[in-house]
């Protein structure tokens, strides 16, 4: 049976085709982001930003700038060395991090606010929503990071600090788990340093630490998964099953990270000329994602009877996404108007009905007026090329000067930028370096939720769960960029003993050097 499945299909055809396609589809994802980042950087900075300004930042960058160069040339051949490095960058991050916390509002705000205050609410004996048609009735899927708020509150009461120093130390946490990937799959360990730093350093990610932001602990397990699976082991890749239902469960982007790394099992993990490719095909591929989707049903079980909330993981509005995700006039973002009028519907029922009809009026104005096109690059725009305006969202504004906040602002985009550029020299050097398959597991999730993003709602920091990602190439492409500037200095210095060694042959010269 085997056989004959094998005879009809050329797997070392479809791997290699897969690859390319892959890297082909990720070289353009990246070359339109920094198209669009080079856009959105001249048309929205240039024209408000001071010549103080650019000062003030450049003179803050500059130390980033020298680190960065330091880290490159810093011998790699020494674990102590490496580990010292390694230690005090992520000592370095956490106490910036910390002062950041201290630096913007406590209060939490937007979705946010939500999480924070409805985990105080059920921590005191109250309810998790008062109706149908409440933020955690309607979206249900969200309760997973709920319970992660009960088990700090629990443990420390309802100290908001203690939330947000959590996320420093998981921001720590992912910071470590992107070094030891970018480790794994490109064996430098410069490579590796350089894409840790490009992460910490861009303060568009490090910003949302002092909200109850489910992103952070979300992307921290989705990497952990990751990891797990890169090691080769069966164990292993089983294990992996459960860390990505606890990432599901906490950021609900679990379907995209799920399908990237099914396909990734599929076709790149299985070895289908052994003789127990089936039992591979199970243990590698049926059993963790069943051991996800069991964990995933039973937690959902376990809420549902808990009384925490009745709907257990089920999301009651799917349409609404879509709704604000095909929204021309909004752009794919938040509309407060369509919320709002949403809010007056009685029961879920209702706003069902009113929901579809909607998206069907919304569907046929894109339709008539060919909008589809330019839709769809403005929200690819706003996540992956714009700002995320954290600074804005967390409140900085309102403790410190205009100027300190348009340098802050200035400063975390950047970073930002640092990150796709360098992602772009990334996605070209996997094309001509001889690496392994294993990038792919990282890629194949990033495209599939970038394709995802275009239909249903997108804000600029949705984004931030897979900067990691993006990171990991990004080391990659600053790295050749360093060992290019490297090689060429030494060419410049070999032609100049070169052309010493030619003066020296001269006899007037030589007499002169005398």
């Amino acid at each position: 049976m085997r056989n004959q499945i094998l005879g009809l299909i050329d797997i070392n055809r479809i791997k290699s085709f897969s690859n390319r396609f892959i890297l082909t589809s990720f070289a353009i994802f990246t070359t339109l982001v920094m198209i669009l980042g080079i856009y959105f950087f001249t048309a929205n900075c240039f024209p408000v930003v001071t010549k103080m300004n650019w000062l003030t930042s450049f003179i803050e960058i500059s130390p980033i700038i020298l680190s960065s160069i330091v880290l490159f040339v810093v011998r790699d051949d020494k674990n102590w060395i490496n580990w010292s490095v390694i230690l005090i960058m992520l000592g370095l991050f956490a106490a910036v991090a910390t002062v950041w916390i201290k630096s913007v509002p406590s209060t939490q705000v937007s979705d946010f606010g939500i999480f924070w205050n409805k985990a105080n609410i059920v921590a005191e004996g109250g309810h998790l929503y008062d109706s149908e048609i409440d933020y955690f009735a309607t979206n249900a899927y969200q309760t997973g990071f709920v319970l992660y708020l009960l088990l700090l509150i629990k443990m420390f009461s309802a100290n908001t600090f203690a939330m947000q120093f959590m996320n420093v130390l998981i921001q720590v946490s992912i910071l470590l788990m992107t070094y030891v990937i970018s480790l794994k799959i490109f064996k430098k360990v410069k490579i590796a340093r350089l894409a840790m730093f490009l992460l910490m350093v861009d303060l568009d990610w490090l910003a949302l630490n002092s909200q109850a932001d489910n992103q952070y602990l979300g992307s921290l397990m989705y990497l952990i998964t990751m990891y797990l699976i890169l090691q080769g082991r069966t164990w292993t890749t089983i294990a992996s099953g459960f860390t990505l239902a606890m990432g599901w469960l906490i950021r609900p982007i679990g379907p995209a990270v799920f399908l990237g790394i099914i396909v990734y099992l599929v076709i790149f993990e299985i070895n289908y000329s052994q003789k127990n490719f089936f039992q591979e095909l199970l243990l590698k591929v049926a059993v963790p994602a069943g051991l996800c989707l069991l964990t995933l049903f039973g937690t959902g079980l376990m809420i549902q009877n808990s009384g925490l909330n009745p709907h257990g993981l089920r999301s009651e509005n799917t349409e609404w996404k879509f709704v604000v995700g095909l929204n021309y006039r909004t752009l794919g973002t938040y509309s407060t108007e369509l919320n709002d009028r949403f809010k007056f519907a009685s029961t879920q029922t209702n706003v069902k009905h009113e929901e579809r009809q909607e998206l069907q009026q919304e569907i046929s104005y894109l339709s008539q007026n060919n909008n589809w096109l330019k839709l769809f690059l403005s929200k690819f725009s706003l996540l992956w090329s714009g700002s995320t305006n954290a600074s804005d969202l967390v409140g900085f504004d309102k403790t410190h000067s205009p100027d300190s906040n348009q340098v802050v602002e200035l400063i975390g985009y950047l970073g930002s930028m640092s990150l796709i550029v360098f992602s772009w020299f990334g996605a070209l050097q996997l094309f001509r370096r001889e690496y392994n398959s294993k990038i792919l597991l990282l890629l194949l999730p990033l495209l599939i939720f970038a394709a995802i993003e275009l239909i249903i709602e997108v804000q600029g920091r949705y984004r931030i769960e897979l900067l990691p990602v993006i990171s990991v190439v990004s080391g990659l492409g600053l790295f050749s960029v360093y060992s290019f500037m490297e090689t060429m200095n030494r060419v410049k210095f070999s032609n100049y003993l070169a052309k010493m060694d030619l003066l020296q042959r001269i006899p007037l010269i030589r007499s002169i050097r005398k």
